[in-house]
């Protein structure tokens, strides 16, 4: 069955994660992703110094995850030959996208103006840390960095204390999504004038506009909030309470004066729901400690799951706080299709996670395992460009492309 993105062919020049997410996103809905990878600067999540021995940079969960349903070549944009080759295959193509800092691909001499020039019905996207302008626009980002700019770290943390992360990275994901959705929104608008367009995303921007209700607080108020951990003034009880086995926790939150009373005659917290002090929520919030504490006393005393069973049946939102372990065994995932099997050479079968959006006509699908190093560059050149064998080898020989990439220095 074709996927919804059929016939779109996408360059990736893209690396780690933001970039790959969302080349992977337009992936699974069925467009050809062509993965470009230089011999001498592989994308850096195949790994780190070392791992070159045994094919190791084959291996990375992490890549596997984020290159599924693609095609690999490798290809030097550094030398004229592999920019001159570039350069024809955007001319094939509807997508560009790269991660880099934006003095990249300008120092490639492949910026907007010479993409246009080759295709003007392309689509480029420009996944930068901080965008295109501004006095930060060269600046290198990464996952944690971002965090902290974007001004989620500062509203993250326990009560008194410092900013803290998330504990993963967010801001890729979320940035990578963003990407895809403007990706769509640029194909769609050149369906109506059949004109490309360059798409400018910060990846700090994405992540602020998840704080509107901070930056709203900020601009009237005067004021930066602060950090509560679980708490929350408009919920209570809410947060994450200990439950068995030792070390487990189930998280529970309490919308309304309805869902605390029928919270109370679920567990049997009789004498809160007898108090009238606690039966609104400005009380509740005056005597939280007194509230968690009884029902933490509650949720000790049973799994996860028995806690989440009992409150659920009483229509109160509740969960167990799950592990990846957990995620992995969860007939809700499986149930869903969210976890597919992939067997690739060198590390064998698999499941892997996604995609989220499941439409019903032409679903997303994944079916690729992630390339191997250059697996797809005579298929591709050939296919697109119509470079024969004798092309290809004078490539090879040249350094254009490689079989095999060069040893690497990570640093």
């Amino acid at each position: 069955m074709a996927g919804a993105l059929d016939g779109v062919r996408v360059l990736d020049l893209t690396a780690w994660q933001a970039g790959p997410f969302l080349t992977m996103v337009l992936a699974d809905f069925g467009a050809d992703v062509i993965k470009i990878e230089a011999p001498n600067r592989l994308d850096g999540w195949r790994g780190a110094a070392g791992m070159m021995a045994d094919r190791a940079y084959e291996k990375n969960p992490l890549w596997l995850t984020m290159n599924r349903n693609k095609r690999g070549i490798s290809l030097d944009l550094k030398s004229p030959e592999g920019r001159a080759i570039f350069l024809r295959l955007v001319a094939e193509a509807d997508v560009v996208v790269e991660n880099y800092t934006p003095r990249v691909m300008q120092g490639f001499d492949l910026g907007y103006d010479v993409l246009r020039a080759a295709n003007d019905r392309i689509v480029y996207v420009a996944l930068s840390g901080f965008g295109a302008t501004g006095p930060w626009r060269d600046y290198s980002a990464f996952a944690f960095p971002t965090e902290e700019v974007s001004g989620l770290a500062y509203h993250n943390g326990v009560r008194g204390g410092p900013p803290m992360l998330a504990g993963h990275s967010v801001t890729d994901v979320f940035a990578g999504t963003m990407g895809a959705l403007a990706v769509l929104a640029a194909l769609h608008r050149r369906e109506r004038t059949g004109r490309g367009d360059a798409v400018d995303l910060s990846q700090i921007e994405a992540l602020t506009t998840f704080l509107s209700a901070e930056l709203a607080d900020a601009q009237l108020n005067g004021r930066d909030g602060e950090r509560r951990g679980n708490d929350r003034d408009d919920m209570v009880p809410h947060g994450v309470f200990p439950c068995r086995p030792d070390g487990r926790w189930v998280a529970v939150a309490v919308r309304d004066d309805g869902e605390w009373q029928r919270l109370c005659a679920a567990t049997g917290l009789d004498d809160l729901a007898a108090d009238a002090a606690l039966a609104t929520l400005p009380g509740r919030v005056a005597q939280r400690e007194r509230v968690h504490a009884a029902l933490a006393a509650w949720t000790a005393t049973r799994t996860g799951d028995e806690a989440t069973a009992v409150l659920q049946g009483a229509g109160v939102p509740s969960s167990p706080a799950m592990k990846p372990s957990d995620l992995m065994a969860d007939d809700q995932l499986w149930s869903t299709g969210f976890f597919e099997i992939l067997d690739r050479t060198l590390v064998g079968a698999h499941p892997y996670p996604g995609p989220v959006v499941r439409l019903h006509d032409t679903p997303a699908t994944f079916d690729r395992p992630a390339p191997l190093y250059g697996e797809h560059t005579a298929e591709v050149l050939g296919e697109v460009l119509g470079l024969g064998p004798a092309d290809l080898a004078a490539l090879r020989a040249a350094g254009v492309t490689s079989d095999e990439p060069a040893p690497q220095d990570w640093r």
